[in-house]
């Protein structure tokens, strides 16, 4: 009887170390600092996809701190994982709403964000050739292994008219 083999996961360092461990269960996991992203998978094809992980609160925080380079650290974040890898993905974990004055309501708190700028700053990314995935608070796991699979399909066509 043949064993399945587990999907390779090579997971950046700094990722909670809960998380890991939760990792581990569902994938042939790796641990390495990693340059750019927080999760790299190769499909059966040969593709490497690099995925960012970025809670909702941190994505904000990462949208608005500018750097020396007087980009915002996502900025730099995505641009490396544009132009170092084959597949970059921005994975948002939590629920991102539009709440009252049009506001961004984030982790149960409404934010100074605009709704409405914030969703266009994901229509860019995704534009700079970024896929952008969401998942719930804690989904990280269920999401990379759809991502996975979802990477490892052939045929991605929409029957459109």
């Amino acid at each position: 009887m043949k064993v399945k083999e587990l999907p390779k996961l090579i997971v950046d360092t700094r990722e909670p170390k809960d998380l890991v461990t939760k990792l581990k269960k569902k994938f042939d996991v790796t641990t390495e600092a990693l340059k750019t992203g927080d999760y790299i998978f190769t499909t059966t094809a040969g593709e490497k996809v690099v995925v960012e992980r970025k809670t909702i609160s941190d994505f904000l925080g990462s949208i608005s701190g500018k750097q020396k380079n007087k980009r915002s650290r996502l900025a730099n974040q995505l641009t490396r994982m544009v132009n170092e890898s084959g597949t970059p993905v921005l994975l948002l974990e939590g629920r991102l709403t539009c709440g009252k004055g049009g506001r961004v309501v984030a982790d149960g708190r409404i934010r100074k964000w605009s709704y409405t700028a914030v969703d266009n700053y994901l229509l860019t990314i995704q534009r700079a050739g970024v896929t952008v995935a969401h998942c719930e608070r804690g989904g990280t796991v269920q999401r990379i292994q759809s991502l996975i699979t979802y990477y490892n399909k052939q045929d991605h066509s929409i029957p459109i008219r």
